[in-house]
């Protein structure tokens, strides 16, 4: 069974190391290699209410600044991340099945827009 973590670069079958860029956006969040979405979402808010530069004294405001950034960009990172490995679980069939199926709620959308204009305002739509 395969255990999708941190991106799919870590299979429980195989021995598949985590890219360097990605364990340092976990370590600067605290999230273990199991991380899913909302555990990042949490550990994100917990970090930037600490770190915010409007949350701190004067004296550490620059400090802060730095800190955010260096966090919200962990963030941005693990959810691309994230996102990209959901994009990759669908076949290219599952894909085109789903595109067919929104270009036909398009045409049914435009259909009615159509009938619309010309049943109820005497419009000639096209």
């Amino acid at each position: 069974m395969r255990k999708i973590t941190a991106c799919s670069w870590q299979d429980t079958s195989t021995d598949t190391k985590i890219p360097d860029d990605i364990m340092q956006a976990m370590k600067i969040l605290g999230l273990k290699p199991s991380w899913d979405l909302p555990a990042l979402g949490k550990a994100f808010r917990r970090l930037a209410v600490q770190y915010h530069p409007d949350r701190c004294c004067e004296e550490k405001k620059a400090e802060c600044r730095e800190k955010f950034k260096e966090i919200n960009g962990a963030r941005l990172l693990l959810e691309d991340c994230f996102n990209r490995r959901d994009s990759r679980k669908y076949t290219n069939e599952e894909i085109l099945k789903r595109t067919e199926m929104y270009r036909q709620y398009i045409k049914e959308y435009e259909d009615y827009i159509n009938q619309f204009y010309s049943e109820w305002l005497g419009i000639d739509p096209k």
